[in-house]
């Protein structure tokens, strides 16, 4: 449906929306709940969409809505007590015929798991993480957190500070949520060798749950060989 009612011409798509209407082409009442309960990416299909959803950047050159900047499809899809997930794709042909995803991450409460013991979920994670799918949009929920009047600070491995910018504190998408944007060398794409950095939150509110967080991530280049590998035999 998305796919099919692109105007090409004049690059509308009425169809990119959460509530598309019946009149559409290719309208089923199963195309619009995945919509309506979905992320959906324009122009990206299959693995390439969904490391768009956690990425949540867009070039320089496009406008980043408020989904990307309060990263609503990465809580949506690392939600932790969800359980069914469904993606569909439209590989496209060109420029008239564009890729497309479906990935359905909003879910019923029978498709939801009950945490024992609700965790912090960050983003990039604790531990060694591929450069390749690093943001400038960093983030850390927890289902009962309050993090309205928490602060964040980021180390690199000198323990010289990071510049944090736009700080944002959210409830919308998936569980509570603290977002900043990360300037220096914690938001590249690319490293030489691996990068580490230090992430501390303070002033967490929530019944149960710790008032800091601290945790340390990675960045290393699994494609970047650092040493010479000679094969014998």
């Amino acid at each position: 449906m998305v796919n099919r009612n692109y105007n090409s011409t004049t690059g509308v798509n009425p169809a990119i929306t959460h509530n598309p209407a019946p009149n559409l082409t290719g309208w089923t009442p199963a195309a619009w709940n995945a919509c309506d309960k979905g992320n959906f990416a324009f122009g990206l299909f299959g693995p390439g969409a969904i490391s768009e959803y956690m990425i949540e950047q867009f070039s320089a050159s496009i406008t980043t809505s408020t989904w990307n900047t309060l990263v609503g499809h990465r809580r949506w899809s690392l939600l932790p007590g969800a359980t069914d997930f469904a993606t569909g794709d439209q590989p496209g042909t060109d420029a008239f015929n564009p890729p497309t995803n479906i990935f359905y991450v909003i879910q019923k409460p029978a498709e939801l798991v009950a945490q024992p013991s609700p965790q912090f979920v960050a983003y990039p994670p604790v531990g060694f993480f591929p450069v390749g799918l690093n943001s400038s949009f960093w983030s850390l929920s927890h289902q009962n957190a309050d993090f309205s009047s928490a602060t964040v600070q980021v180390t690199d491995a000198s323990g010289a500070g990071i510049p944090v910018k736009s700080v944002n504190r959210d409830n919308s998408f998936g569980d509570p949520a603290i977002i900043w944007e990360v300037g220096g060398g914690a938001a590249v794409r690319s490293v030489g060798g691996d990068a580490t950095f230090t992430v501390r939150v303070s002033g967490i509110g929530g019944t149960g749950v710790p008032s800091s967080h601290s945790y340390s991530v990675t960045l290393i280049d699994p494609d970047r060989l650092t040493s010479d590998l000679t094969m014998t035999g």
